[in-house]
């Protein structure tokens, strides 16, 4: 980060009662992507034991970051922070890892988090991601977040609309309802993540399996033309395996399909 920070304070009998300052950055990273323009201001102006951050703006991925939070430090007791953060049109293409030149799309999300300085576990929060664009052949699963690698699936169109809502508790996101649109097919679905044992579960569904670019093999795809298909993706966050099945008991694996192997 390059900048300047300008605080004044008060101190009475070696305590910080009052605190007001303003800060700045032309740029600076975040969780490894470029930021510029950031500005935010602080306050404390009672004898309680929290700074105030009333207002923070910046520019993130090309889209406009905005929010406010505040960072408590009582006597006993662990410290606490609560932030509340809004990006809104941002570049999908800076967002994605690695870097993928042909995907076109913006991307707005909110974030609401709160827990001890220290300890992961006592995180909790939600928020949204809603993305809009072009050629979106890959899922972006935690886009917003930043932590992960896009998950791709075999689909013979892209997708147009994704968005999703979701839950955090400790190191565990929950995704309540995923849902993805392209122009000729739409999916839903809900799942997890969990950072601390590098895992995935997600559950997606369609009634388009015929868009799903898996040549037909046995009961799979030939019984799947009315009913609803299920994909199921689970794994490691490096290598999550995907599979999918319809309503009966027939199941299969994307390599195995690429195989030719019932």
């Amino acid at each position: 980060m390059q900048g300047d920070i300008d605080l004044a304070g008060l101190v009475r009998n070696g305590r910080l009662f009052r605190l007001a300052g303003r800060g700045g950055a032309d740029s600076l990273l975040l969780a490894g992507r470029a930021g510029s323009d950031f500005k935010l201001t602080l306050a404390k102006d009672s004898d309680d034991p929290v700074i105030q951050i009333p207002h923070v703006e910046g520019k993130f991925a090309a889209g406009d970051l905005a929010g406010s939070g505040q960072y408590a430090f009582p006597d006993t007791g662990p410290s606490r922070y609560d932030l509340s953060l809004v990006l809104r049109d941002a570049d999908v293409q800076q967002l994605t890892s690695p870097y993928d030149k042909e995907l076109r799309g913006r991307l707005t999300a909110s974030l609401q988090l709160g827990g001890n300085w220290n300890d992961p576990e006592s995180r909790r929060g939600h928020g949204d991601v809603s993305v809009v664009g072009e050629k979106m052949y890959d899922i972006p699963v935690m886009l917003g977040l930043m932590q992960i690698t896009n998950l791709a699936l075999p689909l013979n169109s892209p997708f147009t609309e994704i968005s999703t809502r979701y839950s955090m508790e400790g190191e565990r996101v929950v995704f309540e309802q995923i849902d993805l649109k392209s122009k000729d097919m739409t999916m839903s679905g809900s799942g997890e993540l969990n950072f601390a044992l590098k895992s995935v579960s997600l559950w997606l569904a369609t009634r388009n399996p015929a868009l799903i670019a898996l040549p037909v093999v046995g009961p799979l795809i030939g019984g799947a033309n009315q009913e609803l298909l299920r994909i199921h993706i689970k794994g490691t966050i490096e290598e999550p395996k995907v599979t999918a099945s319809t309503f009966d008991t027939v199941t299969t694996t994307v390599d195995q399909v690429f195989k030719g192997n019932n």
